[in-house]
């Protein structure tokens, strides 16, 4: 705790109030145990997680809750992963009982284990607190996965995870990250599909190469013949080329347009079970065929 709190008084004396849609990120622990080479969280904190004593985290929830503040963003990489994050949760349906506040929670969930956050989300549900799960996919290809040393993360966590949450009919959102050391243009379908057989809404973000990161080591960029564009996003790897990447933002463009805007999620569905269509290759087909009409 030598780190001072953003929170408590003394340093947040000017914030005047304002209650209602406000969001606010507190963190109960810091660091990360995994090395995903794409990343610098878990590689600055020497794959460590350092607790802030729990009497400071129910402090900064409790003045959160006190000023009305509706949204709670717990910036931990992997809540959840410790027995007493249910406490925590605990405390902050209290909070809401007593204050009225938060009403929403926010966080990305243990990526390895399920084991406390069924609790988690029953608590929350049970005090009628809006909770989104966020997990941390970036990716289902094994072979992508290794490239990026994320394969000891067991992808099958995600799918008890994103059941326990519809099972509470709550939403849970995951990343993905486009352009991977390994990543393919059908890949990147698999993934979309995967989210889409879920029910899991995707975020689909470029991969950008951190300064810090083991993915900038020049012997990892070399063995993965990395190009990058002007804002440090990978835009080729030896498993894809520039074209592709660009067919993999035309597929996203395309995901966004008819799946999270609705414009075809029903026929999607209706297609792959009583046709079995699969709607990532129909909008594949839907990209070509614009591309064969657009004017050469």
């Amino acid at each position: 705790d030598a780190t001072r709190s953003p929170s408590l008084p003394g340093i947040s004396a000017a914030y005047g109030g304002g209650r209602g849609s406000i969001s606010v990120v507190p963190e109960t622990n810091r660091g990360c145990p995994y090395g995903c080479t794409f990343c610098d969280w878990g590689q600055a904190t020497m794959s460590r997680i350092r607790q802030f004593s729990i009497d400071r985290v129910f402090a900064e929830l409790e003045w959160i809750a006190a000023r009305g503040i509706s949204e709670v963003f717990l910036a931990d990489s992997n809540f959840g992963i410790y027995a007493r994050d249910v406490d925590i949760a605990r405390h902050i349906a209290d909070l809401k009982e007593r204050y009225g506040a938060p009403q929403q929670v926010i966080c990305s969930f243990a990526k390895n284990t399920v084991k406390y956050t069924t609790e988690i989300v029953r608590i929350w549900v049970e005090a009628g607190i809006c909770a989104e799960g966020s997990v941390a996919l970036q990716t289902t290809d094994p072979v992508t996965l290794q490239n990026v040393e994320r394969s000891n993360i067991k992808v099958e966590k995600y799918d008890a995870l994103a059941e326990e949450f519809r099972r509470h009919r709550l939403p849970i959102v995951t990343d993905l990250l486009m352009g991977l050391p390994g990543a393919t243009v059908e890949s990147f379908k698999a993934d979309l599909q995967r989210c889409l057989d879920q029910d899991v809404t995707p975020r689909m973000m470029e991969t950008v190469l951190l300064p810090n990161s083991p993915m900038n080591d020049p012997a990892y960029r070399e063995r993965f013949r990395i190009e990058l564009d002007g804002s440090n996003i990978l835009v080729s790897t030896s498993s894809y080329t520039r074209e592709d990447f660009e067919e993999m933002k035309r597929l996203r463009l395309l995901f966004r347009s008819f799946e999270h805007f609705g414009l075809m999620r029903h026929l999607f569905r209706w297609l792959q079970h009583e046709r079995g269509i699969r709607a990532l290759d129909l909008i594949h087909e839907i990209d070509r065929a614009i591309a064969e009409e657009a004017p050469r």
